[in-house]
């Protein structure tokens, strides 16, 4: 039986098959690292992550999302230009590695790990 996703996660899964741009990798858009490498910060389980980018009509974050290191999808955003560039999520039990993901209309698709402790 087939699994139901969420518009959201199938967008996502491929935006992945792209190209993924990282701070260490940011291919053609070096020096845009600062603008489109996702934040993470953590309280009890609960995390936000934020993209540091401005959104505008012509340049915004189109989503951002996470997934457990094992690539669970553990929650996810579509956003509007007028939106907030920003996705709060809750870490199961004995999470503690996330991947996340944010996706810019002009810059593409970038991540950053964490390992919260």
């Amino acid at each position: 039986q087939a699994k139901t996703m969420s518009t959201t996660e199938v967008e996502v899964e491929a935006l992945e098959k792209g190209e993924i741009l990282t701070e260490e990798e940011p291919g053609k858009w070096a020096g845009k690292q600062g603008t489109h490498v996702p934040t993470a910060s953590k309280d009890g389980q609960d995390v936000v992550i934020k993209v540091g980018h401005g959104m505008a009509a012509d340049h915004w974050i189109q989503y951002i999302w996470a997934r457990s290191k094992d690539g669970k999808l553990l929650g996810g955003v579509k956003l509007a230009h007028t939106d907030t560039p920003e996705l709060k999520i809750t870490l199961p039990d004995g999470v503690d590695t996330i991947v996340v993901f944010e996706s810019c209309n002009l810059h593409g698709v970038w991540k950053k790990e964490f390992i919260f402790s």
